[in-house]
């Protein structure tokens, strides 16, 4: 959502509990638009019932430094919102949850403005990046019973982080062409922040 504060306009994410109060407003940190202020904070942390919950928006969760805060944190579910037109084969939130090891809630905007339309896909998926639940192309929302799991001992912990890293591999080879286009996307981007 768009927010002001003191002048200043942000790009923000908005987490509200059940009762209507207000826990956590996180802040885009790179942006597009020169519209927008940078948020001071990489990843906003809360606890939800005891599960250690990151909040994100959009393409801020492909920066080294973000990427890097996310794996610091261990984070056991990330709030990923994001204006995306689409996720083919849900390969994005399928690296996510691999790279980061956490259950993703990923949703996109929905509707038509001007010429663009975004699809609203929702995706959540487990750390091994299996797709639990999807919706797309429809304004909707999904509701599904997240399992974390808790005080894993070190040895499944270890090899769980060697099995991640090996089928995150296996995902981007896979998916190729799609992984290509996301790095080609990334390099666009640069290019036009530099003229």
């Amino acid at each position: 959502m768009t927010e002001s504060e003191n002048g200043r306009i942000y790009n923000s994410q908005v987490f509200i509990d059940r009762t209507g109060d207000i826990l956590a407003v996180h802040r885009k940190n790179y942006l597009k638009s020169s519209t927008f202020v940078p948020g001071s904070t990489l990843v906003t942390i809360l606890n939800i019932k005891s599960i250690k919950t990151g909040i994100i928006i959009c393409y801020d969760i492909q920066n080294h430094r973000v990427s890097k805060e996310l794996k610091r944190k261990q984070l056991d579910l990330i709030l990923h919102s994001l204006a995306d037109e689409k996720d083919p084969k849900a390969f994005g939130v399928g690296y996510n949850a691999k790279n980061y090891n956490a259950w993703i809630v990923s949703a996109n905007r929905y509707g038509v403005e001007g010429k663009q339309f975004w699809n609203g896909h929702i995706t959540i998926s487990n750390p091994l990046g299996r797709i639990c639940a999807r919706s797309e192309n429809s304004d909707t929302y999904l509701i599904y019973e997240i399992a974390i799991i808790k005080n894993q001992s070190w040895i499944i912990r270890r090899l769980r982080i060697i099995y991640l890293k090996i089928s995150l591999m296996i995902h981007v080879l896979r998916n190729l062409n799609i992984a290509l286009g996301f790095v080609w996307d990334k390099i666009q981007t640069k290019r036009k922040k530099r003229v």
